[in-house]
């Protein structure tokens, strides 16, 4: 359904995730676990040569639990994932000065609670624990010591701290209004970088290891919905979700001092954007529901300001799926289609320059073809 159900008034365990505050329509102890397959691709042209990522499929699972424990009060908990990338280029591609393999992961683990204030209001409260692991590699060649080259590999883990509120509202039998409220966090972590190669012996460098820190913000949001339920087999939602992204000023990597390396500090400068979700679900039969959405999500990178661990531009996705029940027992798998639109001219991307003399001049830099598909299934029981 795109995920516009953050005012559903079918919900099951993923609400959790979703809007907390709607765990009160849940009658039953209920789990749900599953997983999506996440297969991107975009390619890259510098100067009229085309680069294709590599081929990866990313598996990203969850589980949810929602159990009522008083007359009024609702607990849930739930392990989810709602940030993370990976991109890979061929280890010899034009830009490995840059990068040639990004893979940033992260696990939001959330316990909450959710109060029927009245037979109409409810609202949740929960926290989230942020857990992240970032690696990235770079083949670095310097300008000024000879064009000698190496392996760069950092990798770093990181946690974070958040809250998040919402509500949910009935107005009738067909009509409900959802909100969730998501806290910015300040994510810090502390790995590793290693350096492999001739450019590690050197003596203006002298290093092959070394422990580094890393620091960035998680950005927080907002998400209103309304959802229309004409007659029990039908319903539709509309959602609208704010990202405070402006928050991302800057990415860094702070490095021992024996590494001989200066910190790197890099500004991204994103601003805050808007995304729209639409969803809606039929039940031809008791035991086969029908689901389709689509999405229009916009880009939070200023001209300027791209690189190749995030190409991306304004996004549309469209998804379907099928949802089966049998007893105390269901399975609801989907698919979604991303497509994102090109970005043109950003010969920023080649001119590096910096103490080792890493880089060259400017080239022109094209991204286009950016796809993803994402497959994904749930089993769920009541209790």
């Amino acid at each position: 359904m795109g995920g516009a159900l953050v005012a559903t008034q079918n919900p099951d365990a993923s609400t959790v995730a979703f809007n907390p505050a709607a765990m009160t329509m849940i009658d039953e102890t209920e789990t749900l676990l599953g997983a999506s397959f996440i297969s991107p691709s975009v390619t890259v042209a510098i100067d009229g040569v085309d680069t294709v990522t590599e081929d990866q499929t990313f598996i990203v699972p969850h589980a949810y639990y929602v159990n009522q424990i008083g007359e009024r009060v609702w607990f849930g908990f739930g392990t989810y994932t709602r940030f993370g990338l990976g991109n890979e280029y061929d280890r010899d591609w034009q830009g490995n000065d840059r990068l040639y393999k990004v893979d940033f992961q992260s696990s939001s683990i959330s316990p909450t609670l959710a109060f029927k204030v009245t037979d109409d209001l409810s609202v949740g409260l929960g926290a989230e624990l942020f857990l992240a692991a970032i690696e990235i590699r770079r083949f670095l060649t310097s300008a000024t010591l000879g064009g000698i080259s190496s392996d760069m590999e950092m990798k770093t883990w990181g946690q974070a701290i958040g809250a998040n509120l919402s509500a949910y509202y009935t107005f009738n039998d067909e009509w409900a209004l959802g909100f969730m409220y998501r806290s910015g966090m300040r994510l810090h972590g502390d790995g590793n970088v290693n350096l492999e190669g001739p450019l590690a012996s050197h003596p203006a460098v002298r290093w092959d290891s070394g422990d580094m820190s890393m620091d960035a913000n998680v950005p927080g949001s907002w998400t209103l919905g309304l959802s229309y339920t004409p007659f029990e087999e039908l319903a539709m939602e509309l959602d609208v979700v704010r990202t405070d992204w402006s928050s991302y000023k800057t990415f860094g990597f702070s490095f021992n001092p024996e590494t001989n390396l200066p910190d790197s500090i890099q500004e991204k400068m994103y601003k805050d954007v808007y995304r729209v979700q639409f969803g809606v679900e039929y039940s031809p039969l008791d035991w086969m529901t029908v689901r389709g959405g689509y999405i229009f999500d916009q880009s939070p990178i200023r001209d300027g300001y791209e690189d190749y661990m995030l190409p991306s531009n304004d996004r549309q996705l469209f998804s379907t799926g099928l949802g089966f029940a049998y007893g105390d027992w269901t399975l609801d798998t989907s698919y979604t289609y991303i497509v994102a639109k090109e970005r043109n001219n950003m010969s920023h991307l080649t001119n590096l320059g910096g103490p080792l003399g890493l880089g060259g001049g400017g080239s022109d830099v094209d991204f286009k073809d950016g796809t993803v598909h994402i497959f994904g299934a749930s089993v769920g029981y009541k209790f």
